[in-house]
């Protein structure tokens, strides 16, 4: 017996299997395993801005389900949002459900942030939440005070050029430029000085030593010189030990003594005899002096140590 297959029924067959794979193929690129046993755990946000159904569930980096459903409770204000976890993971009690930028587009992702808890939620379990600042909204105020900083340097650095621009103006740049000729001109002259001391320098030599044959006779005249100065201060030291105050006093008994009239000197002082003694001996040695003065070697010798 001849079973023939009509073409009606090839084409439903076909039609079958291609909904079949469209449907697996649309599955699969939501994210769902058909094959995986998964659960169904639920979430609680103010605002999912950004947040699709069939979008991303993470834990620790890894996909392990999607968002199943989205739906907003009128009374309390609310986005209650399904998430479907693949069976095989073990979430604690405390772990919180974090919405967060997962690119700089601003497309939502949700990711599992597991907690410490040693209870496990089951399946229809709620999720503590939280919701993450746009990505763009870090970056902006990230960049923010960068701006406002590369602002008020570019400020800075515009008065910075408007200053050397003042003090660079044209009479400034002519005295550099006249100083730098100047700066030139003396370094041409060193270096010509540094040239005629290379060549002269047997001359500078004999000359440095001169210099020190004198400092060598300075040097041998400095025993004399501090002879010298200890003479003056063992004069000093005998002055300072001398009794000044003795000697004047006895000085003026002396004195009184001799204005006596009764007295010896007395009697010397008011004789004639003695004005005539003196008078004698003032012309001779008046005499003796003008014979010093023309003819001194007679009567002085001059000795140099």
């Amino acid at each position: 017996m001849n079973f023939k297959i009509s073409k009606e029924l090839k084409a439903g067959i076909f039609g079958i299997l291609i909904i079949s794979a469209l449907f697996f193929l649309i599955n699969y690129l939501k994210g769902r395993d058909l094959f995986d046993r998964t659960n169904i755990y639920y979430a609680r946000y103010e605002n999912v801005e950004g947040l699709t159904t069939t979008g991303p569930v993470f834990i620790k980096g890894l996909r392990v389900g999607f968002v199943e459903k989205i739906k907003y409770v009128q009374e309390r204000d609310q986005f209650v949002v399904a998430l479907s976890v693949k069976s095989g993971y073990n979430i604690p009690e405390n772990s919180i459900a974090e919405i967060y930028s997962s690119d700089i587009l601003g497309t939502k992702s949700i990711r599992i942030v597991l907690g410490d808890s040693k209870k496990y939620l089951v399946e229809e379990d709620t999720l503590l939440t939280n919701v993450q600042a746009p990505l763009i909204n870090m970056l902006t105020q990230e960049i923010i005070p960068l701006k406002e900083k590369a602002e008020a340097l570019i400020v800075a650095m515009n008065k910075t050029f408007d200053n050397i621009n003042y003090v660079l103006d044209d009479k400034t740049k002519n005295d550099i430029s006249s100083s730098i000729a100047k700066l030139e001109a003396t370094l041409n002259n060193l270096q010509e000085i540094s040239g005629n001391l290379k060549e002269r320098t047997p001359e500078v030599n004999e000359i440095i030593g001169n210099i020190k044959d004198v400092s060598g006779d300075l040097k041998s005249g400095s025993k004399n010189i501090n002879r010298t100065i200890s003479n003056i201060e063992s004069i000093t030291d005998s002055l300072n030990s001398a009794d000044l105050k003795g000697t004047i006093v006895s000085l003026k008994d002396l004195l009184e003594k001799m204005q006596d009239p009764k007295g010896s000197m007395g009697k010397i002082l008011t004789t004639d005899s003695l004005h005539t003694n003196i008078n004698n001996l003032l012309r001779e040695m008046d005499l003796l002096i003008k014979n010093i003065n023309q003819n001194p070697k007679k009567y002085i010798k001059v000795t140099v140590f």
